[in-house]
């Protein structure tokens, strides 16, 4: 239901579907002036959420509740690593880098790094499918010993992740990586089942300072809105059906 609805929801979804079908009546000939409202309230959607200031500012208000980890040299006594996955693909023709996304790339990056304080900690990854499988062979390639890798693959969403890494962790404190953006909703969700995650954002994309293109409207900006909406709404649906 989550995913119907949001695919309603977000932004570049609700411009495409509210401009087509105004072509659609315009086509049709029926209700010019109703045709007409839809495809400027599609122009005018686009030119507010596609607009770098607004779309920066959404995503700032999610990234901006965790800081980046930095003192990690202080948690030698953490043991435990978690992992969010995004997207990824086996392709034999590809190496291993570009079988993820950059999204899993960019969570991958701050696991490792984070790996080189905590040497004998375990990185437990989890998620859905193949993905898991594919994030922690780019992980053993980048240095990580396979042994130190603990792959879980039965979770379709956040929560069932936490769900999933309970068992797996159970009361013991961990670093919880994911991307900046999705971790007011990760956080939400592990701390709703007792658990004590340590935040360790990374991907961070909205920016401190602001450039004379974000005045303009992109499809880059659109994404970003996408993603900030797509996360509000996530937020929304969680505290909806008490899993924050």
């Amino acid at each position: 239901m989550f995913e119907i609805a949001k695919a309603f929801f977000i932004p570049s979804n609700l411009i495409l579907i509210l401009f087509l079908a105004g072509i659609i009546l315009l086509l049709l000939r029926k209700s010019k002036r109703f045709a007409v409202g839809l495809i400027s309230t599609a122009f005018i959607g686009y030119i507010f959420l596609g607009t770098g200031f607004i779309s920066l500012w959404l995503l700032e208000g999610l990234e901006s509740r965790y800081p980046s980890l930095k003192a990690v040299d202080e948690l030698k006594g953490v043991n435990e690593i978690v992992v969010l996955t995004a997207y990824a693909e086996t392709n034999p023709a590809l190496p291993p880098s570009s079988e993820v996304n950059a999204v899993s790339a960019f969570r991958l990056l701050e696991t490792r790094r984070i790996f080189n304080f905590l040497p004998e900690a375990n990185v437990l990854i989890t998620g859905s499918g193949d993905v898991p499988a594919i994030m922690g062979r780019l992980l053993t390639s980048l240095g990580v010993s396979e042994s130190r890798i603990i792959l879980e693959n039965q979770s379709s969403n956040t929560f069932e992740s936490a769900v999933n890494a309970q068992k797996l962790i159970k009361d013991k404190q961990f670093i919880l990586v994911t991307s900046a953006g999705h971790m007011p909703r990760a956080m939400g969700a592990f701390k709703k089942l007792g658990m004590r995650p340590i935040p360790a954002p990374t991907n961070f994309m909205s920016v401190k300072k602001y450039q004379f293109t974000h005045f303009f409207p992109s499809p880059l900006h659109l994404s970003y809105s996408d993603l900030a909406v797509h996360e509000y709404f996530g937020i929304i649906w969680y505290r909806l059906t008490n899993r924050l």
